[in-house]
């Protein structure tokens, strides 16, 4: 069975918005089962950064993207690590 973690980065390999969406919505239902925050999840936000670039190539910063999908990563390893995503600040 595959984590939201897995899903994921799965997930980056393809630009189906039909694909991103359901995969977004499996992993949304998964974080909810676990008690986690669906918007600070970095799998959720892995995800939404996909359908932002796959839908009209915005791409605000590839560092937390980077970032979100290491996090990830490190996830499918060791299920059991805590990680703490920062948001980028975003000027108002």
């Amino acid at each position: 069975m595959y984590t939201r973690f897995e899903h994921a980065i799965n997930a980056t390999k393809t630009t189906d918005l039909l694909i991103l969406s359901t995969v977004l919505s499996e992993i949304v239902q998964e974080c909810i089962k676990q008690s986690a925050v669906p918007h600070m999840d970095p799998a959720v936000m892995l995800v939404c950064y996909q359908i932002a670039f796959s839908g009209n190539g915005d791409f605000p910063d590839p560092n937390f993207y980077r970032n979100l999908y290491k996090a990830c990563k490190q996830k499918t390893e060791d299920p059991t690590m805590e990680i703490k995503i920062e948001q980028p600040y975003s000027p108002s």
